[in-house]
Order: structure tokens, then C-alpha cells, then sequence
């Protein structure tokens, strides 16, 4: 099937939110199309960002070992 992945460049404080609005929308647009989503985390910011989202712990644990 259809997988989505994504990836930003390092992020700066002011853009988690933004960046935060973005993820919750293309992960309800994967969620009503049952597509997977994936997202690259290279900036140690969107890495916190994605740990503290209980929804994605799953991922976290299984590619991070982050649990």
C-alpha cells in the first residue's frame, strides 16, 4: 500500500507548533486513507516533539528504543 513519509530540516523553537499542526493534519489524512505514515526525525527537536505524542510511542519504541 500507500506510505507517506516525511522529513523537515533542523527545527527551531517557534516552528514545533507549527510543525506540530502539520503532523496532527497529515496524520489524520494517512488515518481516513489507511496510509502509513513515517516521519524522519534528524533534529533532536522534532524527536522530543514526537516522544511526548503519546499516539506515535509505538514507532518510537520500535525504531528509537525510546520507551
Amino acid at each position: 500500500g500507500l506510505a507517506v513519509t516525511v522529513t523537515f530540516s533542523y527545527l527551531r523553537e517557534f516552528m514545533l507548533k507549527p510543525v506540530e499542526n502539520l503532523l496532527d493534519e497529515l496524520e489524520e489524512w494517512c488515518r481516513n486513507r489507511e496510509t502509513f505514515l513515517e516521519i524522519a526525525a534528524n533534529d533532536w527537536g522534532l524527536l522530543e516533539l514526537l516522544r511526548e505524542r503519546k499516539d506515535r510511542k509505538e514507532v518510537l519504541c520500535r525504531v528509537w528504543g525510546l520507551c
